[in-house]
């Protein structure tokens, strides 16, 4: 379906001409850009319809793919639009009643305030249900009480003063303090640049809502309407990789990804599975060092990967723009009797987006030293990627990750001082929640609760972990300490 208007960037002009290179007639031309949805094909099947997607997208004319029905065979050759009257072929959002924001007409959930649709209707009918009917009823029940009339006034204070210091305590009213960083205007705009995606990965996919119910329509039509806002804006890209991440932690089984393969294959479903099976090689090899795995672990952690693999593959025949599958492919590439050429992987990506991030730095984890990489080769890499950053502002951080990596040695051996002095060096190229937490946890463990506060209040303006937040109540019970004992 087109979106009807050219893509970021595009002309009107120059998509015209695109599409007249595509034997399109100049009136469907025109009609594609009248600046309103307009259906282009329907029935599709799944790998024509990304042909057709692939194909129009490359003209600079913003196109998304809606599932209606079961498709039906279709060819690829002709790009003829097929007008349509009926609505219901381009009625496929609607607003979320709690946000007013545009999800899957079929969504279970809001992708963007999070509310469960059935959950919020029902406690709305409960509420109507409550209220008093009529005005008998409102003046029977307003008689029934006789009490002073409330000090109004002084409650609203009263709400509006907790508010404000829970808020603080939040960070809600704290944007993140970047002075605490290198004041370079690159390290400037990756902190910046975190920060905002960080907002942006709230508005992940959560798959299993729509899994649970077999609801296969409504999640590729969110996954690709997220898809399409991180080709727009690479800042998305926190919200749509990580939408494919933890599956096995989020409770989604084998039976629900293996469901979702068989009834619609989809190339968003293969990757779902995919990762799924990632998930799994992670988790047989766990995070102890290889000398505490044992060999069930080893060979479990192969066998997903391999399986992986072949779903990966699989999707990248079909879509080598399918972005999340090359960070996953370098993560599992270190299971035994696995072959992933790392570097042919990362140079894949790029070729495909240029501004991505997380495959460079699942990339750069993997030339640390534990993993039998180095220093030099972390640093040569960062440098040699400093080429693309205008296209993504985070490539910025990595100059900064083999520090970082040196300060979460130095913390491991409670070697406070020089993990601060490592930590330093880092935040030179900007910071992470990660990296703000790490050097708190120096500054705390040697006994300085105030800058240990100033960072940690950072790593949660960053983004709320459960770790941060545990670290944020020792530092400020410490900090409380250090000032009572200077009061006596």
């Amino acid at each position: 379906m087109s979106l009807g208007r050219p893509t970021e960037g595009a002309s009107r002009e120059s998509v015209l001409k695109a599409l007249a290179d595509l034997n399109m007639s100049a009136t469907n031309a025109q009609r594609l850009l009248a600046g309103k949805q307009q259906l282009i094909k329907k029935d599709l099947p799944h790998k024509t319809a990304f042909a057709y997607q692939r194909k129009l997208s490359a003209t600079g004319l913003q196109v998304v793919i809606n599932k209606h029905r079961p498709p039906q065979s279709t060819s690829v050759s002709a790009l003829a639009v097929e007008s349509s009257n009926d609505s219901s072929e381009v009625s496929v959002r609607r607003s979320c009643p709690k946000c007013q924001k545009q999800v899957a007409k079929k969504a279970v959930e809001c992708r963007h305030c999070g509310i469960f649709f059935a959950k919020f209707n029902a406690a709305q009918a409960v509420q109507q249900e409550q209220v008093p009917q009529n005005e008998q009823q409102i003046g029977q029940a307003v008689k029934a009480v006789d009490h002073p009339p409330l000090p109004w006034g002084k409650i609203i204070a009263a709400v509006v003063v907790l508010v404000v210091v829970y808020a603080g305590k939040l960070s809600l009213f704290n944007p993140p303090d970047f002075s605490l960083i290198g004041q370079s205007s690159k390290a400037q705009a990756a902190g910046k640049a975190v920060y905002q995606s960080n907002q942006l990965s709230n508005q992940k996919i959560n798959m299993s809502a729509y899994l649970l119910v077999a609801d296969y329509d409504a999640l590729e039509t969110e996954l690709s309407a997220l898809e399409m806002d991180y080709r727009k804006d690479i800042q998305w890209e926190t919200a749509y990789y990580f939408s494919f991440l933890n599956l096995v932690e989020a409770g989604i089984t084998f039976e629900m990804v293996n469901g979702w393969v068989a009834k619609t294959d989809s190339i968003y479903a293969y990757t779902a599975r995919g990762a799924w099976f990632a998930d799994k090689a992670m988790e047989a090899r766990g995070s102890c060092l290889a000398r505490c795995v044992t060999e069930q672990q080893f060979k479990d952690q192969t066998k997903y990967s391999r399986l992986a693999i072949n779903d990966f593959n699989h999707v990248l025949q079909e879509r080598p723009d399918m972005m999340p599958v090359y960070p996953l492919l370098i993560a599992i590439s270190t299971a035994r009797g696995v072959r992933v050429d790392r570097r042919e992987v990362v140079d894949a990506a790029i070729e495909q987006n240029p501004g991505s991030y997380y495959v460079r730095s699942t990339y750069i984890n993997k030339l640390e030293p534990r993993w039998g990489g180095s220093y030099s080769k972390m640093d040569g890499f960062a440098e040699e990627q400093q080429q693309y950053l205008a296209f993504n502002p985070k490539l910025y951080l990595l100059l900064g990750r083999s520090h970082a990596d040196k300060a979460w040695y130095a913390k491991r051996d409670k070697q406070c001082q020089m993990g601060i002095e490592h930590m330093k060096a880092a935040l030179e190229y900007g910071v992470t929640a990660g990296w703000a937490e790490r050097i708190a946890w120096c500054y705390s463990g040697s006994n300085q609760p105030e800058p240990a506060l100033e960072y940690i209040n950072l790593s949660v303006a960053l983004g709320e972990t459960d770790e941060n937040l545990r670290l944020q109540e020792v530092i400020q019970s410490q900090q409380g300490v250090a000032i009572f004992d200077r009061a006596l």
